[in-house]
């Protein structure tokens, strides 16, 4: 226990001797997203994505669950923000979904 003590003891002093820098502990997160300038970014995935989509309600009354929602390409499979998009390629996912 004693030994714990001085180890605190001998850190604190150490960190008085030799202190940090300010700039290591001074950044929060919002100054971090703002130098990498996130923030403009779409807050949606699917409008963030190369290849975005967007959804779209697929609504049966007679079915259970009555609405699903469906992913629909925006570009026809092209790759936005992309220079060369030859070693890209943006393909349709279908899911199977039980449903009653």
């Amino acid at each position: 226990m004693q030994a714990l003590y001085f180890g605190r003891l001998l850190s604190v002093f150490l960190l008085v001797l030799n202190p940090m820098e300010h700039t290591y502990c001074s950044s929060t997160l919002k100054e971090y997203h703002a130098q990498a300038q996130l923030i403009n970014l779409p807050s949606r995935i699917n409008e963030r994505s190369v290849a975005a989509w967007s959804y779209e309600k697929n609504i049966d009354l007679d079915r259970v669950p009555q609405i699903i929602y469906e992913a629909n390409c925006l570009n026809s499979h092209s790759c936005k923000g992309v220079d060369s998009s030859f070693s890209l390629e943006s393909i349709p996912i279908a899911i199977k979904m039980p449903f009653l």
